[in-house]
């Protein structure tokens, strides 16, 4: 009799210590590929392929002064579109889930190292091309003076009902042997 209700003391003990906190998920943005610019006022068709270099979290930090894992890439193409000689590509690139203080960016690889070419706040961000190749759209999300939720306030009521459910059962079975 005793040794059930040592069992069911440290089952129930187990169960309490084995509740952990669960940080909240990192957010997710997705940002679809253009179609369209515009050159001087007029729209351009944009092409969209499969980059032919990527741009690194590394890069990416670095060049924005952010420390790694700050930022987050969220799209990465080789754009092709006619641009005359002396005219300037834009594309404006909208990134979904971005809030109104996150901090949207638009590198562009020049054949030996990344630029930015594009910066702005909230959801979307224009990029100004004279030349196309690999291009990334980057996301900072904004810094918040807030914790971010930890635990579920629900499994420390269930650790406490399987307690107290061990506790019933081993009470009933020591009654009924005495």
């Amino acid at each position: 009799m005793k040794k059930l209700l040592r069992v069911a003391v440290v089952i129930g003990l187990v169960l309490c210590l084995s509740v952990s906190a669960f940080a909240a998920g990192s957010k997710t943005y997705t940002v679809d590929a253009p179609s369209a610019g515009t050159v001087g006022g007029e729209q351009v068709t944009v092409t969209v392929s499969a980059p032919s270099v990527k741009l690194t979290d590394e890069e990416a930090a670095k060049d924005l002064g952010v420390t790694k894992g700050n930022e987050v890439i969220v799209g990465q193409w080789e754009l092709t579109a006619e641009i005359p000689e002396g005219g300037t590509l834009e594309v404006t690139f909208t990134v979904k889930e971005a809030g109104p203080k996150d901090k949207l960016y638009v590198f562009h690889y020049d054949g030996s190292k990344w630029e930015v070419v594009g910066e702005g706040t909230g959801n979307t961000v224009v990029g100004k091309f004279t030349s196309l190749s690999p291009v990334a759209i980057v996301v900072v999300p904004a810094t918040s003076d807030e914790s971010p939720k930890t635990g579920e306030g629900n499994m420390v009521l269930v650790a406490a009902a399987v307690m107290m459910m061990a506790g019933a059962v081993a009470l009933t079975v020591y009654k009924k042997k005495a």
